[in-house]
């Protein structure tokens, strides 16, 4: 029980699953970075976006917010 009042006041957990969220799709919302960043860099910055930028807690954001993610 304490676990659950834990995890509700820290708004932790939520997981669920995130749709998928490629370079490309990166790429295409923010043509700056085309070219300028490795693609091996992208990919290690998506995958952590994906493990930080969850669907469930940020709803129809959450491309944004993972976009954002990415390119800050």
């Amino acid at each position: 029980m304490w676990a659950r009042i834990e995890s509700n006041a820290a708004n932790l957990g939520g997981d669920g699953d995130t749709p998928a969220y490629i370079s490309g799709d990166f790429l295409e919302e923010y043509p700056q970075f085309v070219g300028v960043i490795p693609e091996g860099v992208l990919e290690m910055y998506l995958k952590l976006g994906h493990a930080c930028v969850r669907e469930a807690r940020w709803c129809e954001m959450w491309r944004v917010g993972l976009g954002l993610f990415v390119a800050h």
